[in-house]
């Protein structure tokens, strides 16, 4: 899209089947390489990182390359799996269990995140706890530091309470049904015996 629009674009991937995708459907200008090893002399009006960000294990070599490739008031976008949008969330099947289980490195609430990225001098413009956040370069020096620890265990935990309600009431739905299946073919008082082992 930024193409079709007439922007220069350089893309990063690990994945050599997306970057043949790109290069050969699309023509685009995809590299196989990671961020902290992509040499440019080239300064960027935008950056973005479509669901990456919470697998990289080392944030601090992407964050600080992206700061030197990046033009003064430069924008950052991240898309990253917002920890307090688990209720909403099918791809992680509304479940914390699913969601950390997954190959992730961190995971992010926007408290969290813009936390992090102050550290590098990054302002937050706009964000949701989808995670949908933009930032742009700062030159302000501002590191203070919020916590959201309490908010994010009240959510854990009524999100698991969530899901055992959840859970209780499919088991209750699954056995009435059942019931109500083995009561038209009049086979309830046979399987009650058998369950009971007489």
């Amino acid at each position: 899209m930024f193409k079709e629009l007439g922007h220069n674009v350089i893309g990063l991937d690990l994945g050599i089947d997306a970057i043949n995708y790109g290069n050969n459907i699309h023509s685009l200008n995809l590299m196989n390489i990671d961020l902290p090893d992509f040499q440019t002399d080239i300064k960027f009006d935008l950056i973005i990182y479509n669901s990456v960000f919470e697998h990289i294990s080392d944030l601090d070599s992407h964050l600080e390359k992206i700061k030197g490739i990046l033009i003064d008031n430069g924008s950052l976008f991240l898309r990253v799996p917002g920890i307090y949008n688990l209720h909403h969330n099918s791809f992680h099947k509304f479940d914390l269990l699913n969601f950390i289980t997954l190959p992730h490195i961190y995971y992010f609430s926007v408290t969290s995140l813009t936390n992090l990225m102050k550290q590098y001098g990054f302002k937050s413009k706009k964000s949701n706890e989808i995670i949908f956040s933009l930032y742009r370069l700062n030159t302000v020096d501002e590191k203070t530091i919020l916590n959201d620890y309490d908010k994010l265990n009240s959510y854990l935990e009524k999100e698991d309470n969530l899901i055992r309600i959840k859970l209780r009431n499919l088991l209750n739905m699954i056995k009435k049904y059942l019931r109500s299946i083995l009561v038209k073919l009049s086979l309830l008082d046979f399987v009650k015996i058998i369950i009971r082992g007489k």
